[in-house]
Order: structure tokens, then C-alpha cells, then sequence
């Protein structure tokens, strides 16, 4: 009796535990976003760039375009709101797949752009390694960045079929995108409901930033393609398990391999795993902690038929959780592994695929006279050293000097969040051959208003739509998984080197929860425009009547 009292008394701390984290990430979650949003107006306002004034100058010198512009954009919308009505999902994915292609192919064709910086270098070094010249790797920067290497590969398995020329790149890049699209739409049907996924998903294939980097030679496209899609893996795998725990449908392993295969290849071209798989580690932790507790105290309503599974007994079944993630990381972590040992023991590379200067990334994130982004002085400074050791000493020691430096990190923060979340977007930065200032200022103004309007929208899904569900505990765990890694990737940026283009990999999570407030806002209109007609029918009926 006393066993059984304690081990109640234990599920209820527990209870209490999970309860009081699924609010702190909605709380953080809302101030994230608000905050987001709060930047943005105030970049605007101040006109950061002259974003403002030269899209005004724009409009007032170049009308006939600015009118052209304006038809492509409503044609644009319309075939949105089109696909919105297309009954079957099917043929929703295929439209919204090929409307998104279709934008980002036009983008390449139109706007021709060749690389600069280390997507000029890495180009050039995939040319070499297509010839089969693979000395490169023993280059500095391969050196230090030997993480780089399988998307330099990547790009020479392009030039070693189509030649020496980066539209082929593009046009993959294209298609990355198109993707994530899709998957976009499939999170949000799981999370939310479909009109949620296809409002989300439609918002992601508009974004301007995510149309104009498809001519940026960045690792960000396959790897944010593979990453989604081995969140949109572990969260379908919670059907298997039920929404507490019951009624439970077995689904196998494959899955769980196929989440571990997507997270291995997302960290092959870009590795964001120091952020992501200890998260996805918590969420196991989370997801077998929610079905115990159920297990030993179910909620009221649920019979005891229902804690009854042919596999075994309910309250053993919170190993499950743990047994699946158990395998994505073995996965993981055996494709990664094996994918170094084959370029080292076939003589491509002698280092492991990893940053051999693990430091860098947090003392440019932590200069404050660059506000976390390059810094070409740290740089001189660091490589006057003679050898890489005493680099990585120098380093770290200068990490630490800031670290202390207690009274400049949180302006430093402020600052940072301000840069990556508020600044224009930076995609023609990234790339040459594009001599277009009226286009420059004009995307950037766009790119901003698009991003203003998705915070907006995610702010009213957070706060209306999944708050109301939040204090009923009606979501779904799986949403926890995904604002943990939108809030994780956020909070490591405090810290590390950011660029604008950094914040890429949010941009699906962000238009996923504009996506929920937008199918908010949606049934709410039309349940006070349903109302309003059938208060008006009795209304006409009783004058009738009388």
C-alpha cells in the first residue's frame, strides 16, 4: 500500500514536472515570437538600409514595374487560394511542390548569380575533387571545417555529370526546397489540422528569402530538408503509441530507421546536431515520462479495457519511447561514423568529420564590437600563432576573457537577437552578377513585410489557437519537439557566429505556427460569417411568421 501511494505520489511530481515544462516552452516560445516580431517593426521604422525609403523611391520612379510586379504577385496568390480548395491532399502536396519549384526556377533563370566567399571556395575545390584531385583537404580551411567535406563531395558529384557549372546546383537546390515545402504541409496536418499544414506549408513556398537563396551554394538546403523530415519521422511516430499512451497500433522499426538515416545525412551536409539530437534525446525522456504517468494514474473516462494491450501491459510500454529513439541515435550515429571512416581509409581526408576548432564559432558570437558576426581582426589575430594548438589555446582563452566579461554579454544578446531576427535579408550579399539595386531594395522590403506577417500570425496561433488547447493539454507531444529545437537553435545563437542567413532553419517552425493562427483566424471568420446568416434566416423567418 505504501509502495503504491509513494509511486503515485511520484507520477504526480512527475506529472507536475512535464506539465510545468510544456508551459514554460509556450511562455518562451510566445516571447520568442513577440520579440521577433517587435525587432522587425523596429527595424522598419528606423529604416535599417534604407529598406523603407527605397521602396518607396522604387515605387515612385518605376511604377510600370512595380505594377508588373505587383499582377505576378496577385496571380501568385490566387493559384494559393486555388490549391487551398483542392479536396484531396494528394493533389494539394503535388500543387504546392510544383507551384514552389516553378517560383525558384523562375528566381534562377531570371536572376543568373555565380558564388563568392566559401561558397566560391568550395566550388572550386568540388571542380577538383571531380578530376579526382584531393589534395584540398589538406588545406587549412579543411582542416580546421573538415565537416565541410561531404557537401563539397556533394557538389563534385554534380560537376563529375553535368560539368563545371552551378545551375545544375541551383536547380537541386530548387528542388530541396520544394520539399521542405511539402513537409511543412505534412508537420502541420500531423500538429495541427490539414487547412493549419496547407496555410503553413503555402507560407513557406512564398517566403521571398526562401525563394532567393536557391541561387546561394549553401549546405542549408538538403540539410534543412533532411533535418524536417526526421522531425516530421519521430513525431508520425507517436501514432504508434497513441496520443496517451492507448490505443496503441504497432508500426515497426522502419521509422525510427528512417529518422536516424534523415538525421545522419542533414548532419553529413550541415551539422546541427549539438543542438538537435540532445533534444531529440529529451524528447524521449518526455514522451516515455508522459505515458507513465498515464499508466499508473490514467486520466478520468479511460476504462480499464483500455489499459489493456495485446503486447503487454500499458504501464511498460513508456520503454517504447526510449527503445525508438534508442535506435534513430544508434542510426544516426552509425551512418556519421561510417561516413568518416570510408573517406579516411579511401585516402580522401586523414581528419574526422567534425570542426577541428570548435572555439571559433563563440569568439566571433561573442565580439561584441562585431555584434557576434565575422570578425576579420579576431581572425588576423588568431592566425599570427605558429601552430593550430596554440590557436585553439588563444581561443579559448579569449572565449572565457568574454565569457566573464558579464556586463557586455547581455547588450551583446540583445544586440545579436536584433541582427538576425530583425536585418534585412542578405541572399544577394551571398552571390555576384547581380547588378540590380531597384530588385535589391524591393526584395528586401518584401522579404521583411513577409516576415513580419508570419510572426504576427504565428503570435495568434500561439497565443489563441495552441494556448486554449495548451491549458486542456490537448497538443500533441510532438509539437514540444519541434518549438524545442526552434527555441534551442535560437538560444545557441546567443553565443556562436550568426549571419542573416542563419535563421533559414527556423523559417519552417515559424510559418508552421503561422500556418495554425492563420486556420484560426480562418474558422473564426467564417463560424461569425455562418452566424451571422443563420441569425439572420430566423430573423427573416420570424417576420414571416408573424
Amino acid at each position: 500500500m505504501r509502495a503504491r501511494q509513494s509511486n503515485r505520489a511520484t507520477v504526480r511530481l512527475i506529472r507536475r514536472i512535464t506539465r510545468g515544462i510544456k508551459r514554460m516552452t509556450l511562455a518562451v516560445t510566445v516571447a520568442f515570437v513577440t520579440l521577433a516580431l517587435i525587432v522587425t517593426l523596429d527595424a522598419l521604422v528606423r529604416n535599417d538600409q534604407g529598406v523603407g525609403t527605397g521602396f518607396i523611391a522604387f515605387f515612385r520612379t518605376a511604377p510600370r514595374q512595380m505594377g508588373l510586379f505587383a499582377l505576378a504577385a496577385a496571380t501568385v496568390l490566387g493559384i494559393g487560394l486555388l490549391l487551398l480548395q483542392v479536396r484531396s491532399s494528394g493533389r494539394f502536396v503535388l500543387g504546392l511542390f510544383f507551384m514552389a519549384l516553378i517560383l525558384r526556377l523562375g528566381w534562377v533563370v531570371w536572376v543568373p548569380t555565380a558564388p563568392i566567399s566559401d561558397f566560391e571556395f568550395m566550388f572550386n575545390m568540388a571542380v577538383k575533387a571531380a578530376h579526382g584531385d584531393f589534395s584540398f583537404t589538406e588545406a587549412p580551411y579543411y582542416v580546421r571545417w573538415t565537416y565541410q567535406l561531404p557537401f563539397t563531395l556533394y557538389e563534385a558529384l554534380f560537376v563529375k555529370l553535368f560539368g563545371e557549372s552551378t545551375l545544375p546546383l541551383k536547380i537541386m537546390n530548387a528542388i530541396w526546397q520544394s520539399a521542405l515545402a511539402a513537409i511543412v504541409y505534412a508537420l502541420g496536418r500531423t500538429l495541427f489540422r490539414d487547412r493549419a499544414g496547407r496555410f503553413g506549408g503555402l507560407l513557406y513556398a512564398l517566403y521571398p528569402s526562401s525563394i532567393s537563396t536557391v541561387s546561394v551554394l549553401s549546405n542549408q538546403h538538403p540539410a534543412d530538408f533532411f533535418f524536417y523530415a526526421a522531425i516530421y519521422l519521430l513525431v508520425t511516430l507517436d501514432r504508434s503509441l497513441g496520443d496517451r499512451g492507448h490505443s496503441v497500433r504497432s508500426s515497426g522499426w522502419g521509422p525510427a530507421v528512417s529518422a536516424g538515416l534523415a538525421l545522419a545525412f542533414g548532419e553529413l551536409f550541415r551539422p546541427y546536431g549539438p543542438v538537435v539530437i540532445p533534444l531529440v534525446a529529451f524528447y524521449a525522456l518526455f514522451r516515455a515520462a508522459s505515458i507513465r504517468c498515464f499508466a499508473v494514474s490514467p486520466e478520468p473516462g479511460i476504462s480499464a479495457s483500455d489499459m489493456r494491450h495485446p503486447d503487454g501491459a500499458l504501464r511498460r510500454r513508456f520503454r517504447r519511447p526510449l527503445q525508438v529513439t534508442a535506435v534513430v541515435l544508434i542510426v544516426f550515429w552509425s551512418v556519421v561514423s561510417a561516413a568518416g571512416l570510408v573517406l579516411r581509409t579511401s585516402g580522401v581526408t586523414h581528419y574526422s568529420l567534425k570542426s577541428h576548432d570548435p572555439y571559433w564559432k563563440f569568439v566571433a558570437g561573442l565580439n561584441p564590437d562585431t555584434g557576434g558576426m565575422y570578425s576579420e581582426d579576431d581572425l588576423r589575430r588568431i592566425q599570427k600563432l605558429p601552430t593550430l594548438q596554440a590557436q585553439l589555446d588563444a581561443e579559448k582563452a579569449l572565449v572565457w576573457e568574454r565569457i566573464r566579461n558579464t556586463d557586455a554579454l547581455l547588450p551583446l544578446f540583445w544586440r545579436k537577437f536584433r541582427i538576425l531576427w530583425g536585418s534585412p535579408d542578405a541572399a544577394f550579399w551571398w552571390n555576384h552578377g547581380v547588378d540590380r539595386p531597384a530588385l535589391e531594395i524591393g526584395f528586401k522590403a518584401i522579404e521583411r513585410a513577409a516576415f513580419l506577417l508570419v510572426t504576427a500570425f504565428a503570435f495568434v496561433g500561439i497565443v489563441s489557437g495552441l494556448g486554449r488547447k495548451a491549458r486542456h493539454d490537448a497538443l500533441p507531444d510532438g509539437l514540444w519537439l519541434l518549438l524545442w529545437i526552434m527555441l534551442g537553435y535560437a538560444a545557441a545563437h546567443l553565443f556562436i557566429e550568426i549571419q542573416v542567413r542563419y535563421r533559414y532553419f527556423v523559417l519552417p517552425s515559424l510559418t508552421l505556427l503561422a500556418g495554425a493562427g492563420l486556420a484560426e483566424g480562418w474558422v473564426r471568420l467564417r463560424r461569425r460569417f455562418t452566424n451571422g446568416k443563420i441569425l439572420k434566416r430566423k430573423a427573416e423567418g420570424k417576420e414571416k411568421s408573424r
